[in-house]
């Protein structure tokens, strides 16, 4: 009976309740599109900063005393030359140890890396080369050098043999340039590509696929095992919230490690988990804020009905029945609202929205737009319901000598 009531006042004052429908759809309709707004700038921002500076290098420095292939440096004739990191001695570590980082939950992927400094038999300058796996560009693109840091010629492919690539500042230095012929410890290497790597934790002058490397590694150090051994190791993480959980877990594995990152993945972490709060909060205010207009627009509505609700209840209508009567109204008005919002926002929106997001350089295709319409129902009756309860409350507990009062 009482949702008969309320239907048909509905349909007895249809511009009103016209206009509170569109109300309703106003407000759903803003909400979605700016939550879908948030949502989109939301993943993109959280894109950048959960791989900003989530990498690291991890390397054991030598011990003189212990360590073999320095001690075959320092007996030979060239003791300026030796397996380094960051400019320091650098122990040989398995490869198997690799594998076992690899398998740390959070760790995305691990490589090898083999950094040897040579010094040139001609005018005896000190160089370094690095040798990697061309194919890993998740590791390598972020701790080494990547294809978008050549500025000259190509990067590395995994098949090439007999080239390198080399840094900017190398390369002026000995004024190479692309195709021309650099010597590397005896042999001889064409200049593929040259880069700019920029500040990288395993920067070198000159790169090369790790078996080349290697090899000419194993030249210079021939009563040195090489094989299945490395002295650096590339590691990319998940994403930054995790990073200081997985050096945790590395340093757990070899305690002696030294681990090389860049800082800036914790204040990276900290936006992060601003950025969601803020998301949160603002998707929050956003729905407060379509409620207390929607409350607003439903006491407008009962105050113009104020004489109405007064014969009802000398009529004997109880407080409970009138209660439920504008609560039921407003719910449906909110319903017919987020129906409308829901039919426009899903064809007519997306595809305008998309096209503005998308020259703001927002990724807007995350946007779960047909999740928004389902989510718009929900949202607006439970709205609806609580911008009656308030007004209904107050017109329910009013006497009907004030309500029947003119006005």
């Amino acid at each position: 009976m009482t949702l008969q009531y309320a239907w048909c006042e509905l349909r007895r004052r249809k511009a009103r309740t016209l206009i509170t429908v569109l109300g309703y759809a106003l407000a759903v309709s803003s909400m979605m599109v700016l939550v879908g707004i948030l949502q989109a700038s939301g993943q993109s921002g959280a894109e950048i900063l959960d791989h900003t500076g989530t990498h690291f290098v991890v390397f054991s420095p030598a011990d003189m005393a212990a360590c073999g292939p320095c001690l075959a440096v320092a007996n030979s004739q060239i003791r300026s030359e030796g397996l380094v990191a960051f400019g320091t001695r650098a122990n040989l570590m398995p490869l198997a140890f690799v594998e076992k980082i690899k398998g740390l939950p959070t760790v995305a992927d691990a490589a090898p890396y083999l950094q040897y400094r040579f010094q040139d038999p001609n005018d005896g300058h000190l160089y370094t080369i690095g040798g990697f796996d061309p194919n890993n560009a998740m590791v390598v693109g972020t701790t080494c050098c990547a294809a978008t840091d050549v500025i000259a010629g190509r990067f590395l492919r995994g098949s090439d043999k007999g080239q390198v690539l080399v840094e900017q500042a190398y390369a002026q230095l000995r004024r190479l340039k692309v195709g021309d012929t650099v010597p590397v410890a005896g042999q001889h290497f064409r200049v593929l590509g040259i880069v700019n790597a920029g500040i990288r934790p395993a920067r070198a002058d000159l790169y090369l696929p790790y078996p080349q490397a290697q090899r000419l590694v194993a030249a210079r150090l021939p009563n040195v095992p090489l094989a299945g051994y490395t002295n650096l190791i590339l590691v990319e993480v998940k994403d930054s919230s995790v990073q200081d959980q997985a050096i945790r877990e590395v340093k757990s594995l070899y305690p002696d490690l030294v681990i090389s990152s860049y800082a800036c993945y914790r204040p990276a972490a900290q936006a992060r988990a601003i950025n969601t709060a803020a998301l949160a909060l603002l998707t929050v205010a956003i729905a407060v804020f379509t409620i207390l207009l929607a409350m607003v627009s439903q006491l407008a509505v009962l105050v113009e009905r104020r004489r109405d609700f007064g014969i009802l209840k000398t009529l004997g209508f109880s407080n409970g029945r009138i209660m439920g009567q504008i609560v039921l109204e407003s719910v449906l008005q909110a319903a017919l609202g987020a129906l409308v919002a829901g039919a426009l926002v899903a064809s007519l929106l997306p595809s305008v929205l998309w096209r503005w997001l998308v020259s703001l350089g927002v990724p807007a295709s995350g946007i779960q737009w047909p999740w928004l319409c389902l989510l718009a129902i929900p949202l607006s009756l439970a709205g609806g319901l609580l911008a009656g309860l308030f007004p209904a409350f107050w017109v329910s507990h009013e006497r009907p000598s004030r309500l029947l009062r003119c006005f």
